[in-house]
């Protein structure tokens, strides 16, 4: 049980500012839950793609994870630290990163295509801040709630997206745990140019 509020604002030079806050009470095991409250902040170029991003989390009151990616010397720099231990690290990736933004972005055109998936590479570091996670985006045709699914790692996410590429509801799995998602409100006009 939780909520996530994401917030997008463009700036004079088209490039796209995003917010992520949320705050979730996730099962541990059959008989306890945990807090966990994160929040994430990135710059994305109006094609999607990420330009930096930072990312925290704070476990049951305590901080577990605080990370920044960067891009240095033609390489993914990340820095911070998890579990109070510091982390800096190159990623082996050196390629482009999708953004949230992008997601989006690479949704509405995917929606256009004939083609049935794509393939991408994101920052997740709530999965792995050390590494780019490859993530496959793919229609479904076989789901009354679900016209869309994303492949991340471990997470598996069916959702139902409208025309405009905004998230009605939706599911993530992960091993045993199955999450249901419902947007609640939204305001603006989505601009994927």
């Amino acid at each position: 049980m939780g909520y996530v509020q994401e917030h997008y604002a463009k700036d004079a030079d088209g490039d796209v500012s995003i917010s992520n806050e949320s705050a979730m009470l996730l099962p541990v095991d059959s008989s306890s839950v945990m807090r966990r409250d994160t929040v994430a902040n990135s710059w994305s170029r109006p094609d999607g793609s990420v330009i930096n991003a930072s990312e925290y989390s704070i476990e049951n009151g305590v901080m577990s994870s605080d990370f920044s990616l960067a891009y240095a010397d033609d390489a993914w720099q990340v820095e911070g630290q998890l579990q109070g231990k510091p982390v800096k690290t190159t990623l082996a990736h050196t390629d482009w990163l999708l953004s949230g933004f992008g997601s989006y972005v690479e949704l509405k055109n995917l929606r256009q295509s004939e083609s049935e998936s794509g393939q991408f590479n994101m920052w997740a570091p709530s999965a792995d801040p050390t590494s780019a996670l490859p993530v496959v985006l793919k229609k479904l045709s076989d789901n009354e709630n679900a016209n869309f699914q994303i492949d991340m790692g471990p997470q598996v996410m069916a959702f139902l997206a409208d025309e405009k590429a905004i998230f009605r509801k939706g599911t993530i799995a992960q091993g045993p745990v199955e999450l249901k998602l419902e947007l609640i409100y939204s305001k603006g006009e989505p601009s994927l140019q």
